[in-house]
């Protein structure tokens, strides 16, 4: 029975993965860029961060592969890519990270790939071509410091922001507000490019994912900053279970 069933698995199992790439094949699929870089701000050779959002129109969950071609400063092209699941009716929004390199402008063109998966990428079921521009993201100069405020409030920050047409402070800094926690990367490397990251009145709704991505960023010397209300802590700062365990916890 045993020299049987086996065989049996194998062949079964092999179907159910030539099922789900038959399903995967015969489903189109769209995608956006919804943001370049956090903030929808970047720096030119540095990590940096795009999301994107993926839809199909098809009946029947799939597993994709989707990719960002760079090249790197050798002119090799490099996928930086992750797996992820394509549901219908429904839209799958992940994170791609990739080292830019220092030549990299808003002109810039790369290219998105998304391809079926079964255990490693496979067919080809879209792709396209962008550069920063279809994001009308903001290129930083490195002479700019780079500050992202979840929430609407500025408090006071816009100050530091470049004056026109004689700048005098020591450094500028280009701010990116109005950021929703959903808005945030789920990896620290994505966050290198931020001097600072400052907590205002967004609700303090974080994946584990991001948890771990700040947690993380801090301990390499990334500077958090949390502005706590009148009244209240939605923090939990300091109590058994804060949002920032590692962090905020006594």
């Amino acid at each position: 029975m045993r020299q049987f069933f086996m065989p049996m698995v194998h062949r079964a199992i092999s179907f159910l993965c030539i099922f789900w790439c038959a399903v995967a094949s015969a489903q189109s699929v769209s995608v956006e860029i919804d943001q370049f870089g956090v903030g929808n701000q970047w720096r030119a050779g540095e990590v940096t961060s795009i999301q994107v959002s993926l839809t199909t129109d098809g009946n029947e969950p799939f597993a994709a592969w989707v990719e960002w071609n760079v090249p790197d400063a050798d002119g090799d092209l490099v996928a930086w890519g992750r797996q992820i699941t394509i549901t219908p009716g429904a839209q799958t929004t992940t994170w791609l990270y990739a080292p830019l390199r220092a030549w990299d402008g808003d002109s810039t063109t790369w290219t998105l790939r998304v391809k079926s998966w079964d255990g490693e990428p496979q067919e080809l079921l879209t792709s396209r071509q962008f550069t920063p521009q279809v994001t009308s993201a903001i290129q930083l100069p490195r002479t700019s410091a780079n500050f992202v405020v979840c929430g609407t409030n500025r408090v006071g920050l816009q100050h530091y922001q470049p004056l026109v047409p004689l700048d005098y402070k020591h450094e500028s800094v280009l701010i990116a507000s109005g950021i929703a926690p959903s808005d945030l990367p789920d990896q620290w490397i994505a966050l290198q490019s931020i001097d600072a990251l400052i907590w205002s009145n967004a609700p303090t709704q974080l994946s584990m994912k991001q948890t771990e991505a700040i947690t993380e960023w801090v301990y390499r010397g990334g500077h958090f900053i949390v502005v706590l209300p009148n009244a209240g802590d939605p923090w939990a700062i300091g109590s058994a279970s804060p949002v920032l365990p590692e962090l905020m916890a006594n």
